[in-house]
């Protein structure tokens, strides 16, 4: 099918869309640990098992942790708490001068490198899952296992036989979680439910690995319970616990040893070291605690249905942090919702509503794909929905996103742009829009970042926490090409407005608003370009890391890629001060844009960077940055820089020489846009969907890194398949 037919199939008059992304609903007949299940809102994700809850963790654990995680649940281990004053840098000369980056792990110096490294970090906030007589359900107790999560709705549908004391009883469980709060909600059906079928809450200790959980018993954390709904605190401090189960009583509030009747809402209060936050359960079944940090609902009467709805809320102040200084359109409901009036059964309906209104709004709007291609369509589908549930908060996303934690849960600056980006070309801006404001509230940590090596503006750093703060590492200090991205997704959203009636006011309130990060990253990008008189060009010179992580700091002088898109910012960034009234500004960067040395060539081929004419022989490795140069690129004169027939060659010589088990997910659609752009559009499809390790994608939809056990997902593939897609089919 051509690109018009593909064009024309977004009229709703020709397609029902709803019936299209149905069928791709994931589906499971078997406990599949490489493809668990996620529902969430962008802030907040709870990945399942084929239960449809956490049971089987300890399986799964091994491919995917099933995790419980909050953009704003960070946690930094107790005691000194070293700084990056503390952390020895490693020095290199720079035209005469000295420039330090915090790179190599010096002996004497790996308390402090490791402590700035793995802190603060994201948490796994709770285990939640089935259990029986104290006892969480295992694989090998279930049969006639029947999952589907379907997309349309958010609703994930879990249907299996436990076999129990030699009887086999049908369980079915609903899991969907609220796009309006950081709630997650049950409905489990069962006559298991009168025979000692069970959920518990389990709160782990935090930690920095891929779980996000430290279950030893050897760390100190506490809950504390409250009946919420008529104001009386039960004390159950878990420094407190004895060996016996204690009920949660309303009889004898201080001693909580006999049971609440009539009183279904309940507050624990969790504090790890400084860390704190609140979970509201509200449930038709009764709470007791089981052992420490454990909590079990059972249903108490005769009924067989079991509702639970589980909000967790940040008690830290971790948004306030972050905009206090920021005009912003952040919008989320408090989990005290979670405490009105209502009866589980009623919330746990309103949630399902919420839900459904959300993703039958999202499929219904914006662009959308038909074509006959079903293992694309498949990856488009589900790829939309998986970076809406992780990746669409307020602060940028880790590469695995809410699902599990990667590098401690920070996130990657250069990322950002393959997480979100797609959804501006795919009609819905707001979905990257609302993370800009966290731009405006690390600036002050952007400019620090700059400052320490005597640069004016704000230098973005790769690898991050909410606040802003750079991280040792032997790359990421290094690493340029993130620089860019802010202006270049703020141009992007801005194009959307052409369309909007508004446009004029609209336009005006946003560029004044976000000017101040325009300005201060063009700034630094001036500054950190150096201008050779001889050759009247501004270069980028070492100590500097490409986009392709394979070269020496010190050796590596013009990156391919890092030439082309400051260019590209400063290009950009020009437009924006013209448009504003800042002519000096306007006609600086477009001098130095206009004056950006030549993308480096040696024999007819674009090579990684200047000092690398063996590219195609010793560094046919890892990412092949030249291939973004327009591929990725477009406007602003970015075609204007590039010699097609040389970017033909260069294309043709890295399908033929590249190795391809080392790139990663989002390799394949810079590739891929590289053959569209010089129409090769059979060639781009197939570098898309080509078979390789890091090209996976499961039945979750996850783009798996196979080669990789700590990224059992890899959200950046996920976002750069769409973005490739939009720049294939709808451009």
């Amino acid at each position: 099918m051509n690109k018009s037919n593909n064009r024309n199939m977004n009229n709703d008059d020709v397609i029902n869309r709803l019936d299209v992304v149905r069928k791709y609903n994931p589906h499971l007949s078997n406990a599949d640990a490489k493809s668990p299940l996620t529902v969430g809102n962008g802030r907040f994700c709870f990945t399942a098992d084929v239960t449809g809850m956490q049971t089987l963790y300890e399986e799964y654990s091994i491919e995917t942790p099933l995790c419980t995680m909050a953009e704003w649940a960070w946690h930094t281990y107790p005691g000194y708490r070293y700084t990056m004053d503390d952390v020895r840098m490693t020095e290199y000369d720079f035209l005469g001068r000295k420039v330090s980056y915090p790179r190599v792990k010096y002996e004497g110096n790996e308390a402090a490198y490791d402590w700035v490294r793995m802190n603060p970090h994201k948490f796994n906030l709770a285990r939640i899952a089935l259990s029986v007589d104290g006892t969480y359900l295992t694989s090998d107790m279930l049969s006639d296992i029947n999952q589907t999560l379907d997309i349309t709705t958010g609703v994930l549908k879990s249907d299996f036989i436990v076999s129990y004391a030699s009887h086999e009883y049908k369980v079915s469980v609903e899991t969907v979680c609220n796009n309006k709060s950081d709630t997650v909600a049950f409905r489990v059906e069962s006559e298991l439910l009168k025979k000692g079928l069970c959920v518990d809450i389990h709160f782990p200790y935090a930690s920095c690995d891929i779980t996000g959980s430290d279950w030893l018993d050897d760390k100190v954390h506490y809950d504390k319970v409250t009946v919420i709904n008529y104001n009386e605190l039960v004390n159950i401090s878990s420094e407190k616990y004895n060996s016996e189960t204690c009920k949660i009583s309303d009889k004898n509030p201080a001693d909580g040893s006999a049971e609440i009747k009539n009183k279904k809402i309940y507050k624990i209060k969790r504090q790890i070291d400084d860390t704190h936050y609140s979970v509201y359960i509200k449930t038709n079944g009764q709470l007791e605690k089981a052992d420490k940090h454990r909590y079990r609902i059972n249903k108490a009467d005769s009924d067989n249905v079991l509702y639970l709805c589980v909000g967790f809320e940040d008690e830290d102040g971790i948004y306030a942090s972050i905009y206090n200084n920021v005009q912003s359109n952040m919008c989320v409901d408090n989990n005290k919702a979670n405490a009105d009036n209502e009866c589980a059964a009623d919330t746990f309906a309103a949630i399902k509503e919420n839900v459904y209104t959300f993703w039958h709004n999202y499929w219904s709007s914006g662009k959308f794909l038909y074509h006959e291609n079903e293992e694309l369509m498949r990856r488009v589908i589900l790829s939309q929905y998986l970076l809406i549930v992780n990746d669409s908060g307020y602060i940028p996303p880790a590469e695995t996103g809410l699902t599990c934690n990667s590098w401690y849960g920070k996130a990657h600056l250069e990322m950002h742009y393959w997480h979100m980006a797609w959804a501006v070309l795919w009609g819905h801006p707001e979905l990257l829009e609302k993370s800009f404001d966290w731009y405006i509230s690390i600036l002050p940590e952007a400019k620090k970042n700059a400052a320490r090596n005597g640069y004016r503006g704000a230098r973005w750093t790769k690898m991050v926490s909410y606040t802003g703060k750079d991280c040792p590492s032997k790359i990421a200090p290094l690493l340029i090409w993130q620089q860019p991205h802010i202006i270049n997704m703020l141009q992007m959203v801005l194009d959307c407005y052409n369309n909007d009636v508004h446009f004029d006011e609209k336009t005006d309130k946003y560029m004044h608003k976000y000017w101040i990060l325009v300005q201060e990253t063009a700034e630094f990008m001036e500054d950190y370009l150096v201008y050779d008189i001889a050759s009247d060009t501004f270069n980028i010179e070492a100590p500097v890391i490409p986009v392709q992580e394979r070269h020496l700091p010190e050796d590596t002088r013009n990156p391919v890629f890092e030439l082309a898109y400051f260019r590209y910012g400063l290009k950009i960034a020009a437009e924006w001060a013209d448009k504003l009234g800042y002519v000096t500004f306007s006609e600086k960067w477009n001098n130095i844009a206009d004056r950006i040395a030549p993308l480096p060539v040696y024999d007819g081929l674009y090579i990684s960077q200047e000092n690398c004419p063996d590219t195609y022989v010793n560094k046919a490795i890892d990412h092949p940055l030249m291939l973004q140069v327009y591929g990725m690129l477009d406007g602003y004169g970015a075609k204007d820089i590039v010699d097609m027939d040389i970017y033909r060659t260069t294309l043709e010589k890295v399908m033929e020489v590249w190795d391809y088990s080392t790139l990663w997910g989002w390799d394949f659609a810079v590739i891929a846009m590289a053959a569209d752009k010089l129409g090769l559009k059979r060639e781009a499809l197939s570098q898309l969907l080509i078979e390789s390790p890091k090209n996976e994608y499961v039945v979750s939809g996850n783009n798996r890194q196979n080669s990789r056990k700590d990224l059992p997902l890899y959200l950046p593939g996920n976002g750069s398949l769409l973005i490739a897609v939009a720049k294939m089919f709808f451009e």
